[in-house]
């Protein structure tokens, strides 16, 4: 459930800066002020339009409260560098803006997992099933990416360079072993797809 959750926290930080930017930015599709799309998630979990909404919804909520927090702590690391600065700073002032600054971490940690119970709870019990198995997926990642770094895997038909880059470190199918380049400088064919 732990995975699940910080995969989960993963997921909605990347959504939630996606929705968190502002007009003139460059959005998920690379053009500007592009809206975020969903449509791969929404097929592979069958969630409605309203399920969507309610997860940006969400999603804005919580991204308010993460931009809350994190104010106050750059304010409190401000104050520390001030603080270590002084010719003699003050120990105890230290620990205390040390301790603050530690509570905020704690506050985030468990600003995620509220607000991924509360994420997950909108889904069905087909949907979170659904997504467990999405995350039992992605904990292979490492796997898949050394096992293509091997030649274990080869690239599925059609693919132009983009796939195993999500696996792993690795310039991705066309590249030997990994590694950037022609190929023939890492001892390899110059493969190029």
């Amino acid at each position: 459930m732990k995975k699940m959750a910080t995969t989960f926290l993963a997921l909605s930080l990347f959504a939630g800066a996606a929705l968190a930017q502002g007009p003139g930015r460059m959005g998920m599709r690379g053009s500007p002020d592009a809206t975020p799309s969903f449509d791969a998630l929404k097929s592979a979990l069958n969630l409605t339009d309203q399920q969507i909404a309610s997860l940006q919804a969400l999603n804005q909520e919580r991204a308010t409260a993460v931009q809350k927090i994190a104010e106050g702590m750059r304010t409190q690391h401000e104050q520390l560098r001030e603080k270590l600065s002084a010719s003699s700073p003050n120990p105890t002032e230290l620990g205390n803006i040390l301790l603050s600054i530690h509570r905020g971490r704690t506050q985030l940690q468990q600003l995620g997992q509220d607000y991924n119970k509360r994420a997950v709870s909108l889904l069905t019990s087909d949907q979170a099933a659904k997504l467990k198995q999405m995350q039992e997926a992605v904990q292979s990642r490492r796997a898949i990416g050394e096992a293509h770094r091997l030649n274990l895997i080869t690239p599925p038909e059609g693919d132009r360079g983009q796939g195993p880059a999500a696996f792993g470190r690795g310039g991705g199918f066309g590249t030997p072993m990994g590694r950037r380049g022609t190929g023939s400088e890492a001892g390899g064919p110059a493969v190029r797809f």
